[in-house]
């Protein structure tokens, strides 16, 4: 007598699909923290409303005496011309000032004050010249300006009327001591020459007389003679 085995009916593993719903749960619980955290850490800002922090500025206020600017600092000047120039200090910083024209750079020295800095300024060709403020201290190598000093020479015109001398005029009012000299020569062999000549003659005369004499004595004794 056969007997039949029942089948087993395949039943499913209890609380797998309770541990996916966990994992899941627990993997957006991760990304939502992770997200707010990044956030956070972006968003956050110290703020503190009785500290302000500034920069110190420097500036300046170029003023040229019966001139204008021609615009960002830049001035036209004519040439051999006296300017009184003054510089005021804007800001809290300290600097100095750069002058440039001409092919040429001057620089002051610092200007550490609110009080005017002045100085006479006389360029030597006319063009344009600019001022700039600059921070800090100028090189060590350079001829600073200062207040009160004077940049350049004024080239003044010569009277009308005087008399300059010709080129060689100090050389022609030099004794010529070459030409004194030859004339001092000649004026000795001049008296030396009249000198021998003088006493030629005197012994041709003296000459003459001895032989005038001996002639006379000579007659005299033949007359003598033929007296006798």
């Amino acid at each position: 007598m056969l007997v039949k085995g029942k089948k087993r009916s395949a039943k499913k593993a209890p609380g797998i699909s309770r541990k996916v719903m966990v994992i899941l749960t627990a993997l957006v619980i991760g990304v939502v923290c992770y997200s707010v955290t990044v956030y956070a850490w972006f968003q956050a800002n110290i703020a503190n409303s009785g500290n302000v922090i500034t920069a110190a500025t420097f500036g300046l206020n170029v003023a040229i005496e019966d001139e204008t600017s021609a615009g960002d600092g830049v001035y036209s000047l004519d040439a051999n011309k006296k300017y009184t120039i003054t510089l005021t200090r804007t800001g809290e910083a300290d600097g100095y000032c750069v002058i440039e024209g001409n092919n040429d750079t001057w620089y002051t020295a610092v200007i550490e004050t609110d009080a005017p800095f002045t100085f006479t300024f006389i360029p030597e060709a006319a063009g344009d010249y600019s001022f700039t403020a600059s921070w800090g201290t100028p090189p060590e190598d350079a001829d600073l300006i200062k207040d009160g000093s004077t940049v350049g020479k004024l080239v003044t015109d010569k009277p009308s009327g005087t008399l300059t001398k010709p080129q060689g005029s100090a050389s022609s009012e030099k004794p010529n001591t070459n030409a004194s000299t030859a004339e001092s020569s000649e004026e000795n062999v001049s008296s030396e020459s009249s000198v021998s000549s003088s006493e030629k003659t005197e012994s041709a005369v003296s000459e003459e007389v001895q032989t005038s004499e001996e002639t006379m004595v000579s007659t005299g004794q033949e007359s003598s003679n033929e007296a006798e």
